[in-house]
């Protein structure tokens, strides 16, 4: 308690100075404002400063950022035009497939190739360019369209295989 005395005898010498020595007391009023008032624009300053440091490493990373996704979306989006290309090319090629197994399966058709043997033997000197050869294998039409069927599957697996193998995610048996 006994400091609360010390202070309240210093503040009324303090009032008591201030009354017999008024613009002295006014004067160093003033410049004890003017320095608290200074010190606080010293510490909005560096408040702003710092701000301003804080806004310019802000737009960098933003810049840094906005540039990694637009490398990513170009990423992607390269990809996603590979896998349409690679799609539409495999589609192409199924096409192409089944385009020329059906122009093979015309040309051998029951016409051509697949003429049963007729009813009549005739004899080999009267042997024509319809009959087949001594070494043909004669089947029904249902059976090379099987074959026919199946010979298009195989090699659309191939090409699968072959485009598996090209992107790495299967290898050649050996």
């Amino acid at each position: 308690m006994m400091w609360l005395l010390y202070a309240r005898r210093a503040i009324l010498s303090t009032f008591k100075t201030a009354l017999a020595y008024p613009w002295q007391a006014a004067l160093i009023a003033a410049l004890c404002l003017a320095g608290w008032l200074y010190m606080g624009k010293r510490d909005a300053q560096a408040t702003i400063v710092r701000r301003d440091a804080t806004i310019t490493q802000m737009e960098a990373a933003s810049k840094i950022a906005t540039a990694a996704q637009i490398a990513l979306n170009k990423a992607v989006t390269d990809k996603q035009t590979e896998i349409a290309r690679l799609t539409d090319a495999n589609e192409t090629n199924r096409r192409s497939v089944a385009d020329r197994s059906s122009d093979y399966a015309r040309r051998m058709s029951a016409k051509s190739y697949c003429r049963e043997a007729s009813a009549t033997p005739e004899s080999d000197s009267a042997q024509g360019s319809d009959r087949p050869s001594g070494d043909a294998v004669v089947v029904t039409k249902s059976d090379f369209d099987i074959l026919t069927g199946n010979t298009a599957r195989l090699m659309s697996v191939k090409e699968w295989a072959d485009r598996l193998m090209g992107e790495g995610l299967a290898v050649p048996v050996e």
